[in-house]
């Protein structure tokens, strides 16, 4: 499934963005997937969130996902 690679680089992507900017919160992500990537939309929307919430950086304080 190379949607998980994907979403991992997007999620790198996403965090090393907000770093530069100091931004605390990133609250949506929007992506568009050309139709010749072969990408499942569903599939990498799943990858994504899988590595959101397992990500330190999406934790509050308490350890609960901040979904």
């Amino acid at each position: 499934m190379h949607e998980m690679a994907i979403a991992t680089g997007l999620l790198r992507q996403v965090l090393a963005a907000a770093e530069a900017h100091d931004v605390e919160r990133v609250e949506e992500v929007h992506v568009t997937c050309g139709v010749l990537r072969l990408v499942v939309p569903e599939a990498l929307r799943a990858a994504f969130e899988v590595l959101r919430l397992t990500s330190i950086i999406c934790r509050d304080r308490q350890g609960a996902s901040t979904g």
